[in-house]
């Protein structure tokens, strides 16, 4: 039985609006097959236009338009998430079907173990100016890594922000703020786009 692939977790913003406008647009032309989305189509195309407008405007930089474009990416994640289930489920694991979708087809002979929690992350400064160096243990699942940092502003109110998407079990953080502290952590991506627990946070002094 074939089941739908759609690695949307390895992609980038613009990856995502344009892998999304492609599903939007192939369900409407095969709207015969898939009859009733869940969610509606309406509903994923106005969480793209959202996306790409918040997107656009967090280019200029700043807490609130970084925050707002977080913020977007993730309800579009979660309507994505949704419609590839939907897809499943209407596709009756039919390669041919899932295809009309505008999503790829996986084949998993066994279900693959989701990757654990990564564990032992540490964030270290280095001997130059603004970078902090994190390390973690690999996994034996895992053939990513997505290393997320707290924002927060002066209020102390913040979120977590996505930095990196790393293949190694360790990234260089630059050009932060000599004397700040700084709270990171992160966790795995198996092969077929499983997603691991959230490893313990770490903390480092920007040097």
């Amino acid at each position: 039985m074939a089941t739908v692939k759609l690695d949307w977790y390895r992609k980038t913003v613009p990856e995502k609006i344009l892998k999304g406008e492609y599903i939007v647009q192939q369900m409407t032309l095969n709207a015969a097959v898939y009859l009733t989305p869940n969610p509606t189509l309406m509903d994923v195309q106005a969480a793209l236009d959202d996306l790409i407008k918040k997107a656009v405007a967090a280019q200029a930089g700043g807490y609130a338009l970084t925050f707002a474009k977080n913020a977007a990416e993730k309800v579009l994640d979660g309507l994505m998430s949704s419609l590839m289930a939907y897809v499943q489920n209407a596709s009756g694991g039919d390669e041919g079907i899932i295809l009309l979708s505008g999503m790829e087809v996986r084949k998993l002979p066994s279900p693959i173990p989701e990757p654990g929690q990564a564990q032992n992350l540490d964030g270290f400064p280095t001997r130059t100016q603004g970078n902090i160096q994190l390390t973690w243990d690999s996994l034996p699942n895992a053939v990513l890594y997505q290393v997320e940092q707290w924002l927060e502003d002066e209020k102390g109110e913040g979120f977590w922000d996505k930095i990196a998407l790393v293949s190694k079990s360790k990234h260089l953080v630059s050009g932060l703020t000599t004397g700040t502290v700084y709270r990171f952590r992160v966790f795995g991506i198996g092969k077929n786009d499983e997603v691991g627990p959230m490893s313990q946070e770490a903390s480092s002094v920007a040097p």
